[in-house]
C-alpha cells in the first residue's frame, strides 16, 4: 500500500492531534463553516487523523452517515474507540492514492492538513480518487497551511540552509496551500473557490507555537538528519529554530488555504 509521506508519526500521534485541534490556529469548526450535510448523505473525511472533526459533525448531523479513512491502523483504531457511541460513523485504514471505495459513493469530501503529507507527484492522483468516490454535484472542501515551518524571520545561516534543503529536496510540501485550487481545477472539479486567513502568531498565537514546536521539532528529528546529513546540525536546528520564537522582533507567519470544489452534475439532455 502507498502510504503519505507522514513525517511526524509516533505512538502518540493520536494524542498529539487531538490537542492540536484545541488550539485557535487550527478551528475547524471556522475552517469548515460552508460545510453542510443533509440527512441520509455520506460524507468522506480524506486523512481522518484521530477522527475528531468527524466526530463533531457526526453529532451535528446525526442523521449523516460519516466514513473517515486514514493510512495509519492505529489510529484508525483509536478513531472508532474514540466514536464508539456514534452510530452514524465509522473508520477504515486505506490509501487515499487508491481507494477501495465504488465510484460516486459520496455526497461530499473533507479533508485537513492532509495533501501536504502526500509526495508531490502523488498528490493529483490523491484529488482525482477523491473526486471518482464522489457523487455528481458533491463538493471537496480542503483546508491546508501554506508556509508552516519556512514563514519565520529572523532565520540564523544554519535556519536559511536547513530550511532551504527541506524545500528543494524532501516529498513534504509545506507549501501546497497555494497549488490546491489548482489541483481541483486539474480534476475536473469546477466552481473552485478559495478563502486565505492568514495566521500571524503573535501573543497568544505565539505561546501556542512555543508550546508546539519543541515536540514538532522532535518528531522531524530523524527527517531533519537524513536531510542535513547530521544529528549534530539537525539538533542545532531545533535549537535555533525554538531561540529565535523567542526574539523580542520574530515573525511567524502561515496562510491557510479553504478551498472548495464541485464535481460537476450529470448534463442530461
Amino acid at each position: 500500500m502507498q502510504q503519505t509521506n507522514y513525517i511526524l508519526e509516533k505512538e502518540d500521534e493520536f494524542d498529539r492531534l487531538e490537542y492540536q485541534s484545541t488550539l485557535p490556529k487550527y478551528d475547524f469548526k471556522k475552517e469548515f463553516m460552508e460545510f453542510h450535510a443533509e440527512k441520509n448523505q455520506y460524507i468522506l473525511d480524506a486523512g481522518s487523523g484521530s477522527g475528531i472533526v468527524s466526530r463533531y459533525f457526526a453529532e451535528v448531523f446525526p442523521k449523516t452517515n460519516f466514513k473517515g479513512v486514514d493510512f495509519s491502523n492505529d489510529r484508525v483504531e483509536k478513531a472508532n474507540s474514540k466514536a464508539k457511541e456514534f452510530n452514524n460513523l465509522c473508520f477504515e485504514q486505506g490509501d487515499l492514492s487508491d481507494l477501495t471505495i465504488d465510484d460516486e459513493t459520496f455526497d461530499a469530501c473533507i479533508s485537513r492538513y492532509v495533501l501536504e503529507h502526500i509526495p508531490p507527484e502523488k498528490v493529483q492522483n490523491v484529488v482525482n480518487e477523491i473526486y471518482r468516490v464522489l457523487k455528481p454535484g458533491a463538493r471537496f472542501y480542503a483546508v491546508d497551511f501554506d508556509g508552516p515551518l519556512y514563514n519565520i524571520y529572523p532565520q540564523t545561516p544554519l535556519m536559511e540552509k536547513a530550511l532551504r534543503i527541506f524545500r528543494d529536496k524532501s516529498n513534504v510540501d509545506l507549501r501546497v496551500g497555494r497549488k490546491m485550487p489548482y489541483l481541483l481545477s486539474e480534476s475536473g472539479f469546477t466552481n473552485v473557490t478559495h478563502r486565505i486567513e492568514t495566521v500571524d502568531c503573535q501573543g497568544p498565537l505565539m505561546e501556542d507555537e512555543k508550546s508546539l514546536w519543541p515536540d514538532k521539532l522532535d518528531r522531524l528529528m530523524e527527517f531533519m538528519t537524513m536531510h542535513l546529513g547530521s544529528e549534530v546540525e539537525a539538533k542545532q536546528f531545533k535549537e535555533d529554530y525554538i531561540k529565535t520564537l523567542d526574539h523580542p522582533g520574530v515573525v511567524l507567519f502561515y496562510n491557510k488555504f479553504t478551498v472548495i470544489g464541485e464535481k460537476p452534475r450529470l448534463n442530461l439532455v
